[in-house]
């Protein structure tokens, strides 16, 4: 049997997804170890050397870099990694992070030239990669995948009038939902200034649902500010629920949403 070893986050959906899917299909067992990129000389704890030593490939996904990440701490553990003789693979899940691209560009970089399989999931993101990773145009070494569906692994048990009640949303309302990370390279600033221009359209309302990001406190707080700015301005016409949202809840905000607008700065 094939183990990989996945660097990831694994409550994310899609590293859930894909780990089912890996057992069920290909016999291939997956261990997930998170925050290693942000927090890199963890590799060196015997628990996880011990995890390594007993995998095949190393699977990359979300790379969370963090302050402690450095391009030393990234080239030794790359220099454990070739010597135990381990195969790896990036998912390039986060193209280029959308509120600064060009910060890590030399950790990202030394990725590229030293991952030995590179995945995207379309064709766009390749002309992405040309143009943030400021690499040659060929790039006939990244293969497209298209993303995996989640349409049979969320639960959709519970009837809208029910999602809708627990929102405090009537039946007859039109709802625009913003619903997932809340960060501000996902739109939300833009998000809300539609809300506002909007406000005046009887029946309709707005939703905002899930955690707020940012790359420090201070852009956490400036987009928590300009929530509760909002919430006061339109009062009931916006529907706030701040938080991490499991995979069972939700639901709940999609049930109770007509459209959803996610005005993402990047493709």
């Amino acid at each position: 049997m094939e183990k990989i070893i996945s660097i990831a986050n694994e409550n994310h959906l899609y590293n859930k997804t894909l780990s089912w899917a890996l057992n069920n299909y290909f016999n291939v067992s997956t261990i997930h170890i998170e925050n290693i990129m942000k927090y890199p000389y963890r590799f060196l704890s015997e628990t996880i050397l011990g995890s390594f030593r007993r995998n095949n490939i190393i699977h990359f996904h979300h790379f969370g870099l963090g302050r402690f990440t450095s391009l030393n701490a990234i080239k030794l553990l790359f220099g454990y990694i070739s010597k135990l003789g381990l195969k790896t693979i990036w998912t390039m899940h986060d193209v280029v992070y959308q509120e600064n691209p060009y910060d890590n560009l030399e950790i990202y970089k030394y990725f590229y030239k030293n991952i030995d399989i590179k995945i995207c999931h379309s064709p766009n993101a390749i002309d992405m990669i040309k143009k943030y990773y400021m690499l040659d145009p060929g790039l006939s070494e990244v293969k497209v995948i298209p993303h995996i569906s989640f349409s049979n692994m969320l639960k959709n048990n519970i009837p809208v009038e029910r999602c809708r009640e627990y929102l405090g949303i009537g039946l007859n309302d039109i709802v625009v939902g913003f619903i997932g990370a809340i960060r501000e390279g996902k739109g939300i600033y833009e998000f809300l200034e539609v809300c506002k221009y909007l406000k005046d359209i009887g029946g309709l309302k707005f939703l905002v649902a899930g955690s707020i990001l940012g790359r420090s406190s201070y852009d956490k707080k400036r987009i928590e500010d300009t929530i509760v700015a909002s919430k006061k301005l339109l009062k009931d016409k916006l529907i706030v629920k701040i938080g991490y949202i499991n995979d069972d809840d939700l639901q709940i905000y999609l049930n109770s949403s007509d459209f959803l607008l996610i005005p993402h700065r990047q493709d």
